[in-house]
C-alpha cells in the first residue's frame, strides 16, 4: 500500500463525518508505524482475541443504538463509526512483525487445523504449500481503507467533495500497481476519464434511486392503503405540492359485453362539506339478507347464469347462504337472471372488511362469498369476510336508484364558501334555468374555463382553497371539481351529494378485461333532478391523459406480475375446492416410480461392481512453475535486504537490482535464469526436459557461488 494513503483516508473520513477528534489521532497512529523502532510478535491467539474484542464492541454499540433510538439517522451514524471499532485490529498488524494475517484466524471453521500467520507476500518460495497458505492471507490495511470510504459515504455530505476525495484516494491506492508499459500521464488520463464517466453514472444512479424510492413508497402505501371511510372523506383540497398517484392495479372489471361496463364505479357517498372533509350524516348501515337458491325457490335460476367458475373467488364460502345477496328484495329474481347488465369485479378484501365498488343501480350481488353485507341510505355497501382476494358478480339496472331521498343536508352550504358560490351561480344565471338544464351548463362552464392539474397551488389572499379555485387558479384535480359542482348545485337550489369511486376506462388486451388502478380513483357529484339521482362529472376529460403521463415507463413489468398473481390466485382457489381423496392415485405415481427403481437389480449389481479401493488421479496443477528455483533465489536475496516489492514483477525487480550502484556481479547473471523461469511459468508449451534441467543447474550453481562469494 502506498505510504500515507491510509492516513489521508482517515482524515477524509473525519472531514466527511465531522469526527476529527478520532480521525487525526488515528491517522497519526497509523502513519507512525513504519518509523516505530520495534515490532511485537503477536501470535494467532492474540489476533483472534483482539478480533473478538472488536466484534463485541461493534455488537454492544449496535444493540445500544437499536434499543435507544430506532430510526434511519441512527443507522447511518452507526455506519460512520465503523473505523473506530476496528482500529485496534489494524494497529495490531501494523506494529507486529507480520504484514499479512491468515484468514483462518478469523474463520477457523475453514480448516480443521489452527494456521500460522503469514508474513511474506505471495509468492514467497517455490514451496506449493506455503503459496497455498499465502492465498488465505489478508492485509488488513486494504479492508480498513474500504471501511473508511464506506463510513465516509454514510455522512451524505452535500456537494461533490465526497466523490472527488474518493476518486483521489482510489487513484493514489492504484498508482503503484499501474502498468509500466505506458507512461504515468496515459494512466492518469484514463483514470480521469473513468472518474468522469463514473460521475455521470452516479447522477443516473441517483435518479434511478429516487425513482425506485418513490416506487417503494407507492408499493408500501398500496399495501397499507385503507378502503374509503363510509362516514367521512378527507380530500386534498388546500394542500400544496404535487399530488402523487400510484400505478398499482386496485381491481379488475370484466363483462360479457364490454359496451355495458359503466364508466364510473361508486364506492361511497357523502352529503355535508366541512373543508377539507366530506361527511356522511345519518349513515347507519342496515344488514342485507342473503338470498336462497334451494330447490323450488324462483331465485335458483340465477345460479345457473352466474359468472364462470374460473372467475369465482378463491375464498371458500363463508356466508350462511349461497353467495347471493338481493339489494332490492322487491325485484323478481327470475327477471334478474335474464339481465345483460352483469359485471365481475376482482379485487382484494383488506383485513376482512371493505367497501364494494358498484355500478349505478346495483340490485343483486351473485356470487359474493362473504359473511355479512350491509348498506347505508346513500348506497354505500360494506362487507365482512376473510382477507385476501375477493371476486364478486353484480347485476345492475342503470335506470334504478335506491339512494335515500334528499334531506336538508343535501342543500347545505358551508358559510365560508357561500358568497363565492352565490356569485358564480348569479354569473351563470343558474337559478333562472330549468333544473334539467343546470348539469349541462355547469359541465360547459368547467370544461371551457378550467383545467385539470395535479399541482396543488397556494391560495391567494384570504380566500379559501375552494374559492381560490373558482375565482383565481381555475386549476385542480377531481376533488376540486366534484366539490365545487356539488356546492354550486346546492346554491342553485338542487339537492346534491359528493360521490367517490373509480373510473373504468383502461382495457387490457392481454387480460381481456378492464384494469382499474389506484390513480384511477375519482370523485363526482350526484344531482337530484326530476325525482331521481343523476351522475354529474364535470372534471375535464384530459384528466385521464394527465394521469397516464404519471405512469412510469416500466409499469408493464408490474402489470405482468400482477396478472400472473391474479391468475395464480384463481387457480389456487380452484385447487382448494378439489377433494384430494378423489385423486389419491396421482399421489401414488412417485411412490411407484421409487419402488421400480429399488427393484432394478441390474443397476444395483453394477454399483457393487465398482472397486471401492480405486483411487482418483489428482487434478493437474492449474499453476505450473510454482516449483521454480528462482523463488528460492528470491528468498535468499530477501534475506540480504534485496527483497522484491509487492507491486514489482520479477523482471522489474531484477532490473532494479542490477541498476544499483553497488550491485553484486552475481546479479548480472540472473537474466538467463529469469528467461527460463518465465518460459516455465507462463509459456503454454512449458520447458522440455533439457531446459528444465538447465534451469535447475543454473539456479543451483548461482546459489552455490552466492553463498561462497565466488565471482561469476
Amino acid at each position: 500500500m502506498p505510504r500515507f494513503i491510509l492516513g489521508l483516508t482517515l482524515l477524509f473520513w473525519g472531514w466527511q463525518t465531522g469526527l476529527w477528534i478520532f480521525a487525526i489521532p488515528f491517522a497519526l497512529v497509523v502513519e507512525a508505524a513504519p518509523w516505530w523502532p520495534s515490532r511485537w510478535d503477536f501470535g494467532d491467539d492474540d489476533f483472534k482475541n483482539i478480533f473478538n474484542f472488536c466484534i463485541m464492541l461493534f455488537l454492544i454499540v449496535g444493540v445500544y443504538f437499536f434499543i435507544t433510538s430506532r430510526n434511519l439517522e441512527t443507522g447511518y451514524l452507526f455506519i460512520r463509526l465503523q473505523p473506530i471499532f476496528f482500529l485496534l485490529l489494524l494497529t495490531t498488524q501494523l506494529y507486529s512483525n507480520r504484514d499479512r494475517i491468515s484468514i483462518l484466524v478469523f474463520f477457523p471453521f475453514l480448516s480443521g487445523e489452527q494456521p500460522a500467520a503469514v508474513g511474506v507476500p505471495f509468492p514467497s518460495t517455490g514451496n506449493l504449500s506455503t503459496s497455498a497458505e499465502a492465498d488465505l492471507a489478508l492485509d488488513l490495511r486494504y479492508g480498513y481503507f474500504g471501511l473508511c470510504l464506506i463510513a465516509a459515504s454514510a455522512a451524505n455530505t452535500p456537494g461533490y467533495g465526497f466523490y472527488l476525495g474518493m476518486v483521489a484516494l482510489v487513484m493514489g491506492m492504484l498508482w503503484p500497481g499501474r502498468s509500466r508499459r505506458r507512461g504515468g500521464g496515459y494512466w492518469l488520463l484514463l483514470m480521469v476519464l473513468a472518474a468522469t464517466l463514473g460521475f455521470g453514472g452516479s447522477l443516473a444512479v441517483n435518479r434511478i434511486h429516487r425513482a425506485f424510492e418513490q416506487q417503494v413508497i407507492n408499493w408500501i402505501s398500496d399495501y397499507y392503503r385503507q378502503d374509503a371511510d363510509p362516514y367521512q372523506r378527507d380530500t386534498a383540497i388546500g394542500e400544496l405540492g404535487n399530488l402523487k398517484q400510484s400505478n398499482a392495479i386496485a381491481f379488475r372489471v370484466s363483462a360479457a359485453d364490454r359496451a355495458r361496463v359503466p364508466k364510473l364505479l361508486r364506492e361511497a357517498t357523502y352529503n355535508r362539506y366541512q373543508s377539507p372533509l366530506w361527511v356522511a350524516t345519518e349513515a347507519d348501515f342496515a344488514t342485507v339478507q342473503p338470498g336462497n337458491t334451494s330447490s323450488g325457490d324462483p331465485g335458483s335460476d340465477i345460479s345457473s347464469s352466474k359468472i364462470s367458475s374460473s372467475e369465482i373467488s378463491s375464498n371458500p364460502p363463508e356466508s350462511t347462504g349461497s353467495g347471493q345477496w338481493l339489494l332490492d328484495p322487491s325485484v323478481d329474481p327470475v327477471t334478474l337472471a335474464q339481465s345483460p347488465n352483469r359485471l365481475t369485479i376482482a379485487g382484494n378484501l383488506r383485513e376482512g372488511k371493505g367497501l364494494l365498488k358498484l355500478p349505478p343501480g346495483p340490485v343483486l350481488l351473485d356470487p359474493l362469498q362473504v359473511k355479512t353485507v350491509e348498506r347505508n341510505p346513500y348506497g354505500t355497501v360494506r362487507v365482512e369476510g376473510s382477507g385476501g382476494s375477493l371476486v364478486y358478480g353484480v347485476v345492475f339496472d342503470p335506470r334504478r336508484n335506491d339512494d335515500a331521498a334528499p334531506s336538508e343536508a343535501d342543500l347545505g352550504l358551508p358559510p365560508g364558501e357561500r358568497d363565492v358560490l352565490e356569485a358564480v351561480v348569479a354569473q351563470l344565471h343558474l337559478t333562472e334555468q330549468q333544473s334539467q338544464d343546470v348539469p349541462d351548463l355547469l359541465t360547459q362552464y368547467f370544461q371551457q374555463n378550467f383545467q385539470y392539474s395535479l399541482d396543488l397551488k397556494a391560495t391567494q389572499g384570504n380566500l379559501t382553497p375552494l374559492s381560490s379555485f373558482l375565482l383565481e387558479t381555475r386549476s385542480g384535480h377531481c376533488e376540486y371539481f366534484a366539490t365545487a359542482t356539488t356546492l354550486l348545485l346546492r346554491a342553485a337550489g338542487i339537492p346534491s351529494r359528493y360521490a367517490i369511486g373509480f373510473s373504468v376506462h383502461e382495457f387490457s388486451p392481454l387480460e381481456q378485461q378492464f384494469l382499474v388502478r389506484t390513480r384511477h380513483a375519482h370523485a363526482w357529484s350526484l344531482a337530484y333532478i326530476n325525482g331521481a339521482w343523476q351522475t354529474l362529472d364535470t372534471t375535464p376529460g384530459e384528466w385521464i391523459e394527465a394521469e397516464n403521463r404519471v405512469a412510469p415507463p416500466w409499469a408493464f413489468v408490474g402489470d405482468w406480475l400482477s396478472f400472473a398473481g391474479f391468475r395464480w390466485g384463481l387457480l389456487w382457489g380452484q385447487l382448494k375446492q378439489i377433494n384430494v381423496r378423489d385423486y389419491w392415485w396421482v399421489l401414488m405415481i412417485p411412490l411407484v416410480v421409487i419402488l421400480l427403481r429399488q427393484l432394478d437389480f441390474q443397476k444395483q449389481v453394477q454399483r457393487l461392481a465398482v472397486n471401492p479401493k480405486a483411487t482418483i488421479a489428482p487434478p493437474p496443477d492449474d499453476w505450473p512453475g510454482l516449483d521454480s528455483e528462482l523463488y528460492t533465489i528470491e528468498q535468499v536475496l530477501a534475506q540480504a535486504d534485496l527483497a522484491r516489492k509487492p507491486s514489482e514483477t520479477l523482471g522489474h525487480w531484477i532490473d532494479r537490482l542490477q541498476s544499483l550502484p553497488d550491485a553484486s556481479p552475481h546479479l548480472q547473471s540472473l537474466q538467463p535464469i529469469l528467461d527460463l523461469h518465465n518460459r516455465y511459468r507462463f509459456d503454454p508449451q512449458g520447458l522440455n526436459t533439457a531446459d528444465r534441467q538447465r534451469l535447475r543447474h543454473l539456479s543451483t550453481t548461482w546459489l552455490q557461488r552466492w553463498h561462497q562469494g565466488t565471482p561469476v
